[in-house]
């Protein structure tokens, strides 16, 4: 966006018959594209008043200039201008990937290794994964991670996927992804696909928050009961994904694979600040429910095989 910024120069003491030429030097070790322009002036107010000169161009980053402004040669002063992302830009930074069988990344041993066991590369000390599990992204923001709220966890390992030992009812993987000038009309797409004991966790719902508190429902839920508990969910963990293919991960051929785009209609804009992705367990059933045991048994392997955040690009 082409700058609007100026820069106001107070004077004292004219007596209205001054001329002076007023220039700047523009320093930034990011930002570039950034002018001021000599100007020339020979009509002044007589004791004080200020002047002003035009900021000009396009800035090509975020970040600060300093501006050393001279009076006919001789400096004079300087000043800051800070310079922000227009809001209303372009979202940035939502692309997140977190899929070890694509990338070909065996975790154990790796620098994503964050299992509970002290042969791990970050050792947490607690198999809570909200306490100290920050898994960062294979492959987009960089800055993204993945951890998980899970109030009764006894175990977290890769096999590649990343596993919880103990998910129940409400509780939840979570993405945090830093991103800029995401909106309520923003659409992203999410995929996803969770493997499972056959008595761990068996349904999931995708949410997005701005903050972290205020949670809203993903388009496309579908509203299900299963032996009679109900609820809204996007992901069932496929019959072939407790057994055969659980340790497999192919999106064009893996049975529990899903999709969803949506818009973030009801968040907070995010100028600059985090998008908050979760899937949460949302109905106490378990994978291969049956009607003498529907429920989700405690202490159960829960798998997410792998999940893809994509901003979809408005034409």
């Amino acid at each position: 966006m082409e700058s609007t910024a100026k820069i106001e120069i107070p004077y004292v003491k004219a007596n209205g018959t001054e001329v002076y030429e007023i220039s700047a030097t523009a320093n930034s070790d990011v930002v570039k594209g950034l002018s001021v322009p000599t100007v020339k002036f020979d009509s002044f107010e007589k004791g004080t008043g200020s002047l002003s000169v035009p900021v000009v161009g396009t800035p090509s980053a975020q970040g600060e200039v300093i501006f050393n402004v001279t009076a006919n040669g001789k400096p004079i002063g300087s000043c800051k201008v800070t310079v922000y992302d227009e809001f209303g830009g372009k979202p940035g930074g939502v692309d997140a990937s977190w899929n070890f069988y694509e990338a070909g990344i065996s975790p154990k041993g790796s620098d994503y290794d964050y299992s509970w066991t002290s042969a791990s590369a970050h050792y947490p000390g607690s198999p809570l994964p909200s306490n100290a599990h920050k898994v960062l992204t294979t492959s987009g923001n960089k800055k993204a991670w993945l951890t998980a709220e899970c109030a009764a966890a006894t175990d977290y390992t890769f096999n590649p996927s990343i596993q919880i030992k103990g998910m129940m009812l409400n509780d939840y993987f979570l993405a945090v992804i830093p991103v800029k000038n995401v909106k309520p009309e923003t659409k992203i797409q999410v995929e996803a696909s969770f493997g499972a004991a056959g008595s761990a966790a068996g349904v999931f719902s995708i949410e997005y928050s701005s903050n972290n508190a205020i949670w809203n429902l993903a388009g496309g839920a579908r509203d299900t009961t299963i032996f009679g508990q109900n609820g809204k969910i996007h992901y069932h963990v496929a019959s072939g994904n407790t057994g055969d293919t659980r340790k497999q991960y192919d999106k064009a051929t893996d049975p529990g694979y899903k999709a969803y785009t949506f818009a973030l209609t009801g968040i907070s804009p995010i100028n600059d600040g985090n998008l908050y992705i979760r899937l949460r367990v949302s109905i106490d059933v378990r994978a291969l429910p049956s009607a003498s045991a529907p429920h989700i048994k405690a202490n159960a392997w829960c798998d997410l095989k792998g999940l893809d955040v994509k901003l979809i690009e408005e034409k």
